[in-house]
């Protein structure tokens, strides 16, 4: 399982290790403002000489999300409009087309389609490839800038490029709903044997675990032989939750 790793860092109370009033040892402070120079540097020189205004939090977040993608391949920050969205995909619904999405090979490939949301009413299957959202390339995207991007406001429209098995593309125009996520499925594939499916770690995820596998214990006669704990392709969550 790939975990996903969520950084938020809250501006005004960040705080640099090795940089702090009662700090004793001035050279182990010097490497950490040599490279606060650079940066401070550069971000002058964009805010004097490029050629477009651009907003100051905008260069800062971009700042910052550039450290958390350098750490691993999961760890992102998150401005406070896309954690306050990400706050409310905990809750078992979203507004979104439908789809669960993964990261192979730098591609973006549908994984599952959601019956009943604007990508199954559109024909998107499982094993295709998004090329582009909104004509912008999604290669090289991290999975929770993809998602971030797929949702959005209910009744907006968003345009996908996709490469199908037969190796074609087509564009599909799909319009964002609310779409409601079921976080845990499954049952019994043989005597005895329970299959769990956690297709990410909402709010009520381990409650909803824990009442599912009650259930299946019952239906199999009192107790289980087995379980097994899918996560593949898990769309992550709340760390307390997993």
């Amino acid at each position: 399982m790939r975990r996903r790793s969520f950084l938020w860092v809250i501006m005004g109370l960040l705080t640099i290790p090795g940089v702090s009033a009662g700090e004793k040892n001035p050279s182990k402070m010097a490497p950490t403002f040599r490279a606060l120079d650079v940066f401070s540097e550069v971000y002058g020189h964009i805010k004097r000489e490029y050629v477009e205004t651009v907003d100051p939090s905008t260069l800062v977040y971009s700042a910052i999300a550039g450290m958390a993608r350098a750490l691993d391949a999961h760890s992102e920050f998150l401005t406070p409009t896309e954690l306050a969205r990400f706050r409310r995909s905990t809750r078992g619904g979203l507004v979104g087309v439908g789809i669960e999405i993964a990261v192979r090979d730098e591609d973006l490939v549908v994984v599952t389609v959601l019956p009943g949301a604007p990508a199954a009413e559109a024909g998107i299957v499982a094993g295709e490839t998004i090329r582009r959202i909104d004509g912008r390339r999604s290669r090289g995207m991290t999975l929770g800038r993809a998602v971030r991007t797929l949702q959005g406001e209910a009744g907006t429209l968003v345009e996908l490029q996709l490469v199908g098995h037969d190796g074609r593309a087509r564009p599909e125009v799909l319009k964002r709903r609310f779409v409601e996520v079921e976080s845990v499925a499954g049952g019994l594939i043989q005597k005895g044997v329970a299959h769990l499916r956690v297709r990410g770690f909402q709010r009520d995820t381990a409650k909803r675990l824990s009442a599912l596998l009650g259930r299946l214990q019952e239906k199999a006669g009192g107790e289980l032989a087995g379980v097994i704990l899918d996560l593949r392709d898990n769309a992550g969550g709340l760390v307390a939750q997993a």
